[in-house]
């Protein structure tokens, strides 16, 4: 994740935005029990499909 946070600091992310978007990754890699770095993309997919079946998240919700 470190280099999450480098690539936030870099594109120059509004502080509040960069830290809801590493928000994010840490509840991926919670969820999974893993570096989200290393998931395959459709370890990903399925977790996005979780949020939004169980969750009920919409697509511009935050985490």
């Amino acid at each position: 994740m470190l280099r999450f946070a480098e690539y936030l600091e870099l594109e120059d992310f509004r502080p509040r935005t960069a830290a809801s978007y590493y928000r994010a990754l840490r509840l991926i890699g919670e969820h999974f029990g893993k570096d989200p770095e290393v998931l395959p993309e459709e370890d990903l997919r399925s977790f996005f499909v979780y949020l939004r079946r169980d969750r009920k998240w919409a697509p511009t919700c935050p985490p």
